[in-house]
């Protein structure tokens, strides 16, 4: 995530010149940072929900709708107005793309979080 901020800050914004400044870069690192704290607010509502599935969904459905909030947001704001012509985030903003995406992220995280909850909860406690 942070190793990712000087990679972008060099290929868009000094490389090819598309992001409003050098903020965008570093504003994009926080969006993945923020990422990761979700991924841990879903490992935590396993263990609060004692019903795996519920937590499950539910934190499948925090994805998705994380998903299309994070990456709608940046390409508005992050981004120099490009002509409709090279514009590809234009492709991605009319939810073609996107909404399809965001679902299939849901469902491979769900998947993944359902065999993460039954692994939590087949692991007995270890006393020290």
């Amino acid at each position: 995530m942070i190793i990712g901020i000087p990679i972008e800050l060099w290929l868009e914004y000094y490389r090819n010149p598309v992001l409003k400044g050098a903020w965008a870069a570093v504003a994009w690192g926080g969006i993945y940072i923020l990422y990761g704290l979700v991924a841990d607010l879903s490992i935590l509502l396993v263990k609060i929900i004692k019903k795996e599935l519920v937590a499950v969904l539910l934190s499948a459905l925090v994805f998705s709708a994380l998903f299309l909030m994070i990456n709608i947001i940046p390409l508005k704001l992050f981004y120099i107005e490009s002509t409709p012509v090279e514009g590809a985030k234009d492709y991605l903003l009319d939810g073609y793309f996107l909404i399809p995406l965001a679902i299939i992220e849901g469902v491979i995280g769900a998947y993944v979080g359902y065999y993460l909850a039954k692994d939590i909860k087949s692991k007995k406690k270890i006393e020290y």
